[in-house]
């Protein structure tokens, strides 16, 4: 329904603003990129209740497009927010450098994704700041590559089919879900 679509809208923004303050207050890196992965599913959710409103064949395909490509940014930040744990980790303990190539290059090929549809929707996302993200991403990850070829050696894993779990803090909070709790919408 309509109702639910807007609610998904408004918990992603929700979602969103709770990790600026996580991140503001120095949160464990595994909760905001559970919260990021939440954000990219949220995304995906809502892009299919879209496909399934009565009026979406007469929508703007854009949007469509443009909550798909969000879900992809999304789950690039998530893997990047790996990729600087384990670079935090590799200058602790001198392990995980070759996790932490294997994040960077991933969120990389995510975000070059994204940018795909990015280019079509220039109205609604600035492609050449993920041009920029993606070139500075691309740097390091060279940079990287070519110091463990000479200097780590460490192996490099494939992290493709991992699995990453989510967290959604902000849950669906209908009308009638207010009526239930006996709410006073005049005090919202």
């Amino acid at each position: 329904s309509y109702l639910e679509y807007c609610c998904l809208l408004c918990q992603i923004k929700a979602q969103l603003i709770l990790i600026k303050i996580a991140t503001q207050k120095n949160t464990k890196f595994d909760l905001i990129a559970k919260l990021t992965l939440g954000v990219s599913n949220l995304y995906k959710e809502a892009s299919s209740h879209f496909n399934n409103l009565p009026l979406s064949k007469f929508g703007d395909s854009d949007f469509r497009d443009y909550l798909l490509n969000r879900s992809h940014y999304y789950y690039a930040e998530m893997l990047l927010r790996y990729y600087d744990n384990e670079m935090k980790r590799f200058n602790e303990s001198g392990e995980g450098y070759g996790h932490a190539l294997a994040y960077l290059f991933l969120a990389t090929e995510q975000f070059s994704e994204c940018n795909k549809t990015a280019k079509k929707l220039p109205k609604l996302i600035d492609s050449n700041a993920l041009d920029k993200k993606i070139a500075k991403l691309t740097e390091i990850g060279t940079e990287m590559y070519d110091k463990n070829n000479r200097v780590y050696r460490n192996a490099t894993p494939d992290l493709r089919g991992q699995k990453y779990e989510s967290k959604v803090m902000i849950t669906s909070l209908l009308p009638d879900d207010l009526f239930k709790l006996n709410v006073n919408l005049g005090t919202l």
